[in-house]
């Protein structure tokens, strides 16, 4: 994501955290840019594997982007290993992937949103 977008241009980030054994989703959206680079910084380092596989999950959170005030990226990060991505800019076959997370990620960056 960051060969398309400039980090600055990130007005949002909205993320939804899904646990299956409740029926209760909370949301908090982020504005604040330190934050936003924070959250965006974390998902630098990531490796990833395409992978299409169903899978269980003990959580999961939606993070919608929005880029200068608008909807543009959409991920779904399900226990810090499988992550989907979605960028609705784009009509083409680059526009979306589900990937296995082949490294460690650190979920905390949004897992402390989160009381």
């Amino acid at each position: 994501m960051s060969s398309r977008i400039s980090l600055e241009d990130i007005t949002s980030i909205e993320i939804t955290r899904s646990l299956p054994e409740t029926a209760d989703d909370v949301v908090v959206t982020v504005t604040d840019p330190a934050e936003i680079a924070g959250i965006m910084n974390a998902f630098a380092g990531v490796k990833l594997r395409s992978s299409y596989a169903s899978h269980d999950f003990t959580r999961s959170y939606w993070i919608h982007i929005d880029v200068n005030k608008y909807y543009r990226f959409s991920i779904r990060v399900d226990d810090a290993k499988y992550i989907s991505i979605s960028d609705s800019s784009r009509r083409d076959k680059y526009s979306s992937g589900s990937f296995k997370i082949i490294n460690d990620y650190d979920i905390g960056s949004i897992d402390r949103l989160f009381p």
